[in-house]
C-alpha cells in the first residue's frame, strides 16, 4: 500500500520489488506502469526541451506508447 500511494503523489522512482516471471501480480503491473510513465515523461521532457532551443526535428517513438499518451502525443 506504501507503494501505491508514493506512486499515487507522483514518486515513479519506487523501487518494486517483483519475483522472477512475475508477469501477473499488482506489483508486477505497477512495475511496468511507473517505467511506460516515466519514459512517457522523458520523451515529453526531451521534446520540449529541443522545441524551447528552436530543433524541431526531434520525434518521439510512436511505437512505444500506447492509449492516451499516443494520442495526446500523436494526434
Amino acid at each position: 500500500v506504501l507503494a501505491a500511494t508514493k506512486i499515487a503523489s507522483g514518486n515513479l522512482n519506487v523501487e518494486l520489488d517483483v519475483r522472477e516471471n512475475d508477469n501477473h501480480s499488482i506489483l508486477a503491473a505497477m512495475k511496468i506502469m511507473t517505467a511506460n510513465l516515466q519514459s512517457i515523461i522523458s520523451d515529453i521532457e526531451r521534446s520540449v526541451d529541443t522545441t524551447s532551443k528552436g530543433d524541431f526535428s526531434y520525434r518521439m517513438n510512436e511505437d512505444k506508447h500506447l492509449g492516451y499518451a499516443k494520442i495526446f502525443l500523436f494526434e
